[in-house]
């Protein structure tokens, strides 16, 4: 046992650990890709890639033939041609069937936000952000939640793999232009990533400090990752960010840069409990001014059938009315299927383990999810739009263009 004699001592030791810890980690890091290799991105048959692009097969093949596209370079195991996210990214460059987001609109924030955990706010954030970049959107995924769930779907073992000026901490806690720093690419084409790490567990700690309180360049804290998020409007169309099950610094700062809030929400008493706590403190930050929120959803998620559940959602349908995401996600044996075969998510699978009528119907239902949630991002990006031309017209040449009043 080692005898501390002095505090100076202490902090030797500490720093003494530290340094194993990260020769620990490189060495474990360079075992894990040794062994397992690097995360694969997915690959599609035609068929998909042309549903993904929104054209036909025979319209690839067609442009194949007239050199307007290259033909894949990948081959699946049984021969046929598959396509790589990069090479569907190009071809819609190619072919103009890239999505479109409003001249004057900047990128929307959209967090998915709950008191409580286990509902499902990683899950979600994930396979959204992989939804909108498999139709084409550059797609920034911030991960602020200590466990580091979102980042382990990219980066094996994070703990060994990362180091703690890795994550957003130095952004919130020092300089907000450092989270430019601290995005790197991921396996999937077009989906960033700023990673989480155990170091995020301190920022309450760290930003209540009084010189974090009271200083005059970065401003209160809760607004920190806001202001570090203004800077990347230009590089990205969707940013996402995945939160922890509590109301401290990190967020608040999520809700705080959030455009778009999505609270999952499990139909069970327990859940509901803690989901009115979130919301009467989302109501506090609201009121404090430290908001911009222009849409709030609750997404009701791991939907079994039953009557208990029955009884919770309609429940649920009271309490919260228009605030529910129409879509629902039911419970679903793939997620859990997916996570068994080291696939991240659902999105990664092209071709099910079992069923493949149980994963089409797991797929549809995240989907559909999905496709609501980009339908609010599109609005966003609409009203955007149209402040900005609004502003840009002055009034007399409106008057003159439609008449006097």
């Amino acid at each position: 046992m080692t005898v501390i004699s002095t505090q100076k001592d202490l902090a030797q030791l500490c720093t003494l650990v530290v340094e194993r810890d990260m020769e620990e980690r490189d060495r474990q890091s360079a075992l894990f890709e040794r062994i397992h290799g690097r995360r694969e991105p997915p690959k599609w048959r035609i068929s998909q890639a042309a549903q993904l692009i929104g054209v036909a097969a025979s319209t690839l093949r067609y442009n194949e033939r007239q050199g307007v596209i290259a033909e894949p370079k990948h081959f699946s195991s049984t021969g046929e041609r598959v396509y790589t996210l990069e090479e569907i990214n190009t071809i819609r460059c190619a072919l103009q069937r890239e999505p479109f987001r409003p001249t004057g609109s900047r990128a929307v924030t959209i967090s998915f936000s709950q008191q409580k955990g286990g509902v499902g706010k990683s899950t979600h954030a994930l396979h959204f952000a992989q939804y909108a970049t498999r139709r084409g959107y550059r797609v920034l995924l911030v991960d602020l939640e200590p466990q580091a769930t979102v980042t382990s779907a990219f980066i094996g073992f994070p703990e060994f793999s990362l180091s703690d000026n890795d994550d957003a901490y130095q952004a919130l806690a020092v300089d907000p232009s450092l989270l430019r720093s601290r995005i790197r690419p991921t396996h999937w084409n077009g989906l960033d990533l700023v990673p989480a790490t155990p170091e995020l567990n301190y920022i309450d700690w760290e930003l209540a400090q009084p010189e974090q309180s009271n200083n005059p360049e970065l401003g209160s804290p809760v607004y920190r990752l806001r202001r570090a998020l203004a800077a990347l409007n230009t590089q990205h169309d969707i940013i996402v960010l995945d939160t922890p099950p509590s109301m401290g610094m990190l967020a608040g700062n999520a809700l705080s840069a959030a455009d778009i809030v999505i609270a999952p929400l499990v139909p069970h008493r327990f859940d509901l409990a803690s989901s009115a706590i979130f919301f009467r403190q989302l109501g506090q930050l609201a009121l404090a001014g430290a908001t911009q929120l222009q849409r709030l959803a609750v997404l009701i998620n791991r939907v079994d059938p039953g009557r208990d559940v029955e009884t919770h959602i309609g429940l649920i349908e009271r309490i919260y009315g228009g605030l529910i995401l129409p879509a629902r996600m039911g419970t679903t044996a793939e997620l859990e299927k997916a996570s068994a075969d080291h696939f991240p998510s659902i999105y990664d699978i092209i071709q099910p383990r079992g069923s493949r009528e149980t994963y089409k119907r797991a797929i549809a239902m995240m989907d559909a999810v999905n496709a609501q949630i980009l339908n609010y991002a599109v609005e966003f990006w609409d009203q955007q739009a149209c402040q900005q031309l609004s502003a840009s017209t002055p009034d007399k040449q409106a008057n003159k263009m439609w008449g006097e009043v």
